[in-house]
């Protein structure tokens, strides 16, 4: 998978108004990924998000392949969300839409990768911890908990 450069939040959607307009919304939200292939794809999304940033709850996050779109589960921020995923998918581009949930990262996470988050805050990295966090995923570790471990 492609490592992003940079990574940057457009539309002024990070700020403490919008902060607390997440905060009365529900715990789960849904993404709209869409790869940086048609320029006038990114140009409609962009315009679209200036023009309604005021009624959805949409936060918007380019890097260098992808332009990720997030909102939480109101309709009309949905609805927004799926007006972009058809018009990438008319034009060609292959967006996707995934549903994300919150978690207790206590719970999901595992011990190295906690442990390194946890070092992290208070001094850089050394190499080895980057070279091998770099080639470990997660993802069998989230669906034991998530979905395989019962709840007590």
């Amino acid at each position: 998978m492609p490592r992003a450069k940079k990574c940057y939040i457009v539309a002024g959607d990070i700020n403490l108004y919008s902060l607390q307009r997440y905060k009365v919304a529900g715990e789960s939200m849904l993404m709209v990924e869409v790869p940086r292939k048609d320029k006038v794809v990114e140009d409609v999304i962009r315009a679209k998000l200036r023009r309604n940033i005021r009624n959805v709850m949409v936060s918007m996050a380019i890097t260098e392949n992808y332009i990720y779109l997030l909102s939480h589960e109101d309709a009309l921020s949905v609805a927004f969300l799926y007006s972009v995923y058809l018009y990438a998918r008319q034009r060609g581009v292959e967006a996707r839409m995934y549903h994300v949930t919150s978690v207790d990262p206590e719970e999901v996470l595992p011990e190295e990768v906690r442990r390194v988050g946890e070092a992290w805050t208070r001094r850089r990295l050394s190499n080895e911890e980057i070279v091998k966090l770099r080639s470990k995923y997660i993802t069998r570790d989230l669906l034991d908990v998530l979905i395989f471990k019962p709840k007590q």
